[in-house]
């Protein structure tokens, strides 16, 4: 494995962090795509990352729709992990869930 390098969207949600700390826990380094700043700091104060934190970086996607918004968040790694979905926002307003969730 030699510190292999696992991209993971959506670590923030239930599912996601728990694979964000079985990553880590396995020895993985992991890059963690996240909507905003503020959950940084979220992860990065949790009790079970606190002994990975030199293995973790981060990189903000603000908008997963887009056709190139992960092209920067996967270079140089091995394995992703895509747990993120879409968000409603204002401009789902009125639309149906598959929709919405087309892009997931």
């Amino acid at each position: 494995m030699a510190q292999e390098l696992v991209l993971i969207t959506g670590g923030t949600g239930f599912v996601g962090y728990a694979c964000l700390v079985r990553a880590l826990d396995q020895g993985y380094r992991v890059r963690l795509a996240i909507r905003n700043e503020s959950s940084i700091e979220k992860i990065k104060t949790a009790p079970s990352c606190q002994p990975h934190l030199g293995s973790i970086d981060f990189v903000i996607v603000k908008d997963m729709s887009g056709e190139t918004a992960f092209d920067d968040a996967v270079q140089g790694v091995s394995y992703v992990i895509h747990l993120a979905s879409p968000t409603p926002g204002p401009d789902t307003v009125g639309r149906t869930s598959d929709k919405i969730l087309v892009n997931a």
